[in-house]
């Protein structure tokens, strides 16, 4: 009778990890590519990445534990690290949501653009001991995922000091992958849009490069997306991360009026939910509520 428990716990063992073996390598043969997911948080902004190599990336965790619906369904139950984690500034609609990210995940590199006084010890306090380090970027900072995966940081300046307003630190920042470029605002205000914009025009042209997707800045804020940035960068799709109801009239009917104007194809997670984003062949894929959207030739 021992023995036939013994083989019975080995039998039963072999087969739960023959479970959990096919379902990883179900899951990595049906990731088609790198896949970003622009995630519903409510009022506030949050996307995740996963690129083909299955390295996890965040950026921004929106303000409460919402972020976990968005990682649940799309990160793989198994993984439970994040290498790679990025917050636009301090503002708790873009990190508060870390708090709760925290309690499930660990993390490795966390990036900022600074660490304001008032806001550094609630921040460390968030993420607790649950990451590698944290490092603070700026215009010069190249941050490699893999051989052809990095982010470009064009802004805040490194000669930025002491401002108060956070949202003058906003990350703008440019991800590329295998050909797909997407360009990462936060809460980057005109101001700021104009000292990078004639920059990152010359870095399209100089590298052949075509932007597929802007994180429009500031949830479609009028305090946000300008038209000569639109111009410079001239992406085919935009999307907004807003609130339902929120009070602060995300997104500006003006700024949807300019990205029409541009022919923008405008995506806004408060009438779509999480969106989620991939190549498929030589056409980018928008994925949202079960339907599929299909956009350019590669």
């Amino acid at each position: 009778m021992s023995n036939f428990k013994n083989f019975l716990f080995i039998y039963v063992l072999l087969c739960i990890s023959g479970v959990i073996i096919a379902l990883y390598c179900g899951y990595s043969a049906a990731q088609r590519s790198t896949e970003i997911v622009f995630c519903d948080v409510g009022q506030g902004d949050g996307a995740y990445i996963r690129t083909q190599n299955h390295i996890d990336i965040l950026i921004d965790a929106g303000p409460d534990e919402k972020i976990l619906d968005c990682l649940h369904n799309n990160m793989p139950f198994f993984d439970n690290h994040i290498e790679f984690v990025f917050v636009s500034h301090l503002q708790k609609d873009h990190y508060g949501g870390l708090q709760y990210v925290g309690e499930q995940y660990t993390f490795g590199n966390i990036f900022v653009t600074q660490m304001l006084t008032e806001s550094k010890d609630l921040f460390e306090g968030i993420i607790k001991n649950k990451y590698r380090g944290i490092e603070t970027i700026n215009e010069k900072s190249l941050i490699s995922i893999d051989e052809k995966t990095f982010f470009k940081v064009f802004w805040p300046s490194e000669n930025l000091k002491n401002q108060p307003d956070p949202n003058m630190l906003s990350h703008i920042m440019l991800f590329e992958d295998n050909g797909l470029s997407v360009i990462f605002t936060g809460d980057a205000q005109p101001i700021t849009l104009s000292y990078v914009e004639d920059q990152l025009k010359s870095y399209i042209k100089e590298h052949s490069i075509r932007i597929e997707i802007l994180k429009v800045p500031h949830h479609g804020s009028l305090n946000g997306l300008t038209e000569n940035f639109l111009t410079s960068v001239s992406p085919e799709i935009g999307i907004i991360s807003s609130g339902k109801h929120n009070s602060y009239g995300h997104p500006s009917k003006r700024i949807l009026e300019m990205l029409n104007v541009h022919n923008v194809s405008v995506f806004n997670t408060v009438e779509t939910s999480s969106i989620k984003t991939y190549i498929k062949g030589r056409r980018l894929v928008v994925e949202f509520l079960g339907r599929s959207h299909l956009y350019g030739v590669f």
